[in-house]
């Protein structure tokens, strides 16, 4: 089972007491051509090894450590203010790949009794 940059093994950990599987972190993806990856997981108890090979069209960003895009906000585009709320648009940019999104939302002002 894959989480975010987690993996659960299906083996028991050698460190573990409880007899509980690894639980390992991805330190490292390494594009190895022809459209897959290598992923390194290293386990958080007993530091072994564990390396994962994943297709490029099965991951939402492939050069990310968790599979995803790790979006930031690279500058806002519109702002609008109403009696309401904000209407904010952003560009925001994944950190590893730099693909760009635009991504707009709504933040409401709660109300204030003493207005």
């Amino acid at each position: 089972m894959i989480v975010m940059a987690l993996h659960i093994g299906n083996n028991r950990c050698s460190k573990s007491k409880g007899g509980e599987p690894c639980i390992s972190v991805c330190k490292k993806a390494q594009p190895i051509g022809e459209g897959f990856i290598n992923k390194i997981y290293i386990c958080k108890r007993c530091r072994g090894e564990l390396i994962l090979k994943y297709h490029i069209q099965d991951l939402e960003c492939p050069l990310s450590l968790s599979g995803k895009h790790d979006w930031e906000k690279e500058e806002n585009l519109s702002f609008q203010q109403t009696w309401k709320g904000q209407h904010i648009e952003d560009l925001e940019r994944c950190s590893s790949c730099c693909a760009e999104r635009r991504y707009s939302y709504f933040r409401a002002i709660p109300y204030n009794p003493h207005r």
